[in-house]
């Protein structure tokens, strides 16, 4: 079994603690390498939040991937199709 990572889930705008109190509460437990993962659509205000956290590595915004575009674009067709769309994607 792989070891298990230290993580500490965090919001920008929600809940405690804030992007930039989780990285500083890894460090303090001793992990100097941390990254964030920010599970964001799109740059922007609470993008920007996650990027100054002071981690080593933080995530691009997810909308940037081509699988999301196609997600969206497949859940589009899903609804006004009713569930019909082919495989491949739009019509």
């Amino acid at each position: 079994m792989p070891p298990t990572l230290p993580y500490a889930p965090t919001s920008p705008a929600i809940w405690p603690p804030d992007p930039a109190e989780a990285v500083a509460e890894l460090r303090r437990r001793g992990h100097r390498r941390v990254a964030v993962a920010r599970y964001l659509m799109a740059p922007g205000f609470f993008g920007g939040r996650a990027a100054a956290a002071g981690a080593c590595v933080t995530a691009p915004p997810l909308g940037a991937h081509e699988a999301i575009a196609r997600l969206v674009l497949r859940r589009y067709d899903d609804a006004v199709h009713g569930g019909t769309a082919p495989p491949g994607g739009r019509r």
